[in-house]
């Protein structure tokens, strides 16, 4: 009870000093701030989200989200391009592009989806609506195939193209009508318009600021994940202390308590609640079982994904042929060759790398439940 009093009192008090910063800041932005003091200013932040106080990190963490009004989300954006934070600073600073974002204007398509497929999402306009003009632009059955001409995997990921704009800009697409692509460049209306919109919910929200991000050229790294960049040995020695390792001659031994996450899994080596422990050779195995499940599910998903893009550039490639059978001046077939030979290139690119991926994903479905695993029984003298 002491300590959650505290933890409300210390919250109250984020607060309170929070106000009294805007307070402060409000006053001092009556004169516009010079670049280099908004310049100085967000370094102070900056610093101060990796001070030793948790407090002064919060701190920091809502001025930059809330209250810092000379501060823009383009400015804490680019600061998140400096090799040089460390971790807390840019995780920090990345919550708080998320609540500058939530409260930044969005744009809107101005339609319902109807059939949803990697790489046709089915829309249907809503008519007679001005404050959306993309739906002049659209008929009932459009599929929206591609963004940028990048295929789209379901609905959320078209929402998250188009939350990721503003209202006012335009959402390139390619579209599927009548077995025949169409490029199009779609104008956005305002995502607060919109009858019935979307929940934006945090994960929504962080793919539509990666997009957005990915156009500005910020990428993020990824932490490493048990199945992609940590083995089965830093994961051992990270569960285990050196004096006690997983002995797979002996699957039923318990050692004291690690936690390792990754690969959206997470496993508790150590006594629980009762003091009893867990076998840690055995939750080792399950665990990596699990990695290698999470790998298979990838490895569909983007075999899935690429033989949909086949097929948008194989009806493209049918497209293009029909348009250079009517096509009337030499300028408009050299052209359409043109665009030809660049769309065969594509097809062929994915080709060869749906190719791969099909040959690793039957070799790792084939493949007996994690080999490095089975263990090395002494052989007799």
């Amino acid at each position: 009870m002491r300590y959650s009093l505290m933890y409300m009192s210390s919250f109250r008090f984020i607060q309170a000093a929070a106000l009294c910063a805007s307070f402060a800041g409000a006053v001092e932005g009556v004169v516009a701030q010079p670049t280099d003091a908004r310049t100085q200013r967000m370094q102070k932040l900056l610093d101060q989200l990796d001070a030793p106080s948790w407090i002064d990190r919060d701190l920091a963490t809502l001025e930059l989200a809330r209250f810092a009004d000379e501060l823009s989300l383009d400015d804490l954006e680019n600061a998140l391009l400096d090799p040089t934070l460390s971790h807390e600073q840019r995780a920090r600073l990345v919550q708080a592009c998320l609540v500058r974002y939530a409260a930044l204007p969005k744009g809107g398509l101005g339609v319902a989806f109807g059939t949803v497929r990697v790489g046709a999402v089915e829309v249907q306009p809503i008519e007679n609506n001005p404050d959306f003009p993309a739906t002049a632009l659209l008929i009932p059955g459009d599929a929206i195939a591609m963004v940028d001409r990048v295929i789209l995997s379901n609905s959320s990921d078209l929402r998250a193209q188009i939350l990721s704009r503003l209202p006012g800009e335009t959402l390139p697409v390619t579209i599927i009508r009548n077995n025949t692509l169409i490029d199009l460049d779609l104008p956005l209306g305002s995502y607060t318009k919109l009858a019935g919109p979307a929940i934006l919910d945090e994960a929504l929200a962080r793919h539509a600021l990666e997009l957005r991000w990915a156009r500005k050229g910020i990428v993020l790294s990824q932490p490493d994940e048990i199945g992609t960049a940590i083995n089965q040995d830093q994961w051992a020695l990270a569960a285990f202390p050196v004096a006690l390792k997983a002995d797979p001659q002996n699957p039923g031994r318990r050692y004291p308590t690690a936690m390792i996450s990754g690969a959206r899994q997470s496993v508790l080596a150590g006594p629980n609640t009762f003091g009893l422990g867990v076998k840690t050779w055995e939750s080792m195995q399950i665990y990596l079982e699990r990695a290698q499940e999470v790998s298979k599910q990838i490895l569909r998903l983007q075999v899935q994904s690429l033989d949909s893009t086949l097929n948008v550039f194989e009806l493209e490639l049918s497209t293009i042929m029909s348009q250079l059978e009517s096509s009337t001046t030499p300028e408009q077939r050299s052209q359409l060759t043109l665009r030809l030979e660049q769309v065969r290139a594509q097809v062929e690119s994915v080709q060869l790398q749906l190719g791969a991926l099909t040959t690793e994903q039957v070799e790792m479905l084939d493949a007996p439940a994690i080999k490095t695993l089975k263990p090395e029984l002494p052989t007799s003298p």
